[in-house]
C-alpha cells in the first residue's frame, strides 16, 4: 500500500497535510477522513496516476524498518570537515535535507525488529550468501520499504544480513584469540619468523591451520620478535662472561647490555 501526503495545494485539492492511501492494488488512493470538496463532506479520492505526474504537489510516506543512528559528513566543499560523524540528531529533518543535497551520508542504522546496529565497514553475510563474507560501503534508500545495504561484493536487504559470529580458530603463544580473517606469525624451532597470510574459508577448509606444538603463533609481527628477541639462544656463557667483564662497574646493566645487544644480531 503507497500513502502520500500533500504537500502544495491545487484548485479543489484537499487541505494541506491531508493523507491518501493506496487500498491493496487499486488504481485509487483514498483519504483517511471525510473532507469537505465541493460543498460536501466525502472520502477525497484521486487517481494515482495523478498523484505520480505531480510530484511538486504530493510527497510518498515511506515506512521503512530502519532508525538512522549517525550520519558522515562527505561535502567536498568543506574538507576540514569531510569524515566527522554526527551522531547528535535531535534536528534529524536538517541532517535529511543535507542528505538529499549529497553533503551527509548516513554512516549507521539500527534494525527496530531486533535492536541490530549496521555502522559503513562492519564485516556481515547475508541469508542468501552465508559463505561470502562482505563489507558494508554504504546504506542507499531502496524506495521500498527498508534499506538497501551497499557492500563490496554488491547490494542486500537490510532484513537479509547480520554480522559475522566469530568463533575463534585458537589461542597464540600469548593468548590472543584469532578468528578467521586475521593475519598472524608464526615462530618456527630453529626461531626463524614466517608471515602467515590472510585466514581465509580455503585455508579452513583445507587445514591449512594445523598447529604444529614446537611451533609458535602471534597475532602480530612485533609479539613473534619479542619472542625470538626474549628465547633464541644467542651466546655461549663464556661470552655472557666477557660481555660482563667488559661492563666492569656498570656489570648490574648486564641484562639491559644482553638485550641491545640481542637487537642488534637479530637484525
Amino acid at each position: 500500500m503507497r500513502r502520500f501526503k500533500l504537500i502544495k495545494t491545487f484548485p479543489n485539492s484537499p487541505n494541506l497535510g491531508t493523507i491518501i492511501n493506496q487500498q491493496k492494488d487499486q488504481n485509487y488512493l483514498y483519504s483517511e477522513n471525510n473532507i469537505k470538496t465541493f460543498g460536501k463532506e466525502n472520502l477525497y479520492y484521486i487517481l494515482i496516476y495523478e498523484v505520480l505526474k505531480y510530484p511538486e504537489n504530493w510527497e510518498e510516506i515511506i515506512e521503512r524498518d530502519y532508525e538512522i543512528l549517525s550520519f558522515i559528513d562527505i561535502d567536498n566543499s568543506y574538507p576540514n570537515g569531510k569524515g566527522k560523524i554526527y551522531s547528535d540528531l535531535r534536528d534529524i529533518d536538517m541532517y535529511l535535507g543535507y542528505l538529499k543535497q549529497d553533503k551527509v551520508a548516513i554512516y549507521s542504522i539500527k534494525r527496530p525488529s531486533d535492536q541490530e546496529i549496521f555502522t559503513v565497514g562492519d564485516k556481515i553475510i547475508s541469508s542468501l550468501a552465508t559463505n561470502t563474507i562482505k563489507t558494508i560501503v554504504s546504506f542507499i534508500d531502496s524506495k521500498t520499504n527498508e534499506f538497501n545495504i551497499q557492500h563490496d561484493t554488491g547490494f542486500s536487504r537490510l532484513s537479509t544480513v547480520s554480522h559475522i559470529k566469530k568463533v575463534p580458530l585458537f589461542k597464540t603463544e600469548d593468548g590472543v584469540d584469532v578468528f578467521e580473517g586475521d593475519h598472524f606469525y608464526m615462530v618456527q624451532s630453529n626461531f626463524k619468523l614466517v608471515t602467515i597470510g590472510q585466514i581465509t574459508q580455503v585455508f579452513i577448509a583445507t587445514k591449512f591451520i594445523s598447529l604444529i606444538p614446537s611451533y609458535k603463533y602471534f597475532l602480530t609481527q612485533k609479539a613473534a620478535e619479542e619472542f625470538i628477541l626474549l628465547n633464541k639462544p644467542l651466546w655461549s656463557i663464556s661470552e655472557i662472561a666477557k660481555i660482563k667483564e667488559d661492563l666492569g662497574y656498570f656489570s648490574f646493566k648486564l641484562i639491559d647490555k644482553l638485550e641491545e645487544l640481542a637487537r642488534e644480531k637479530l637484525k
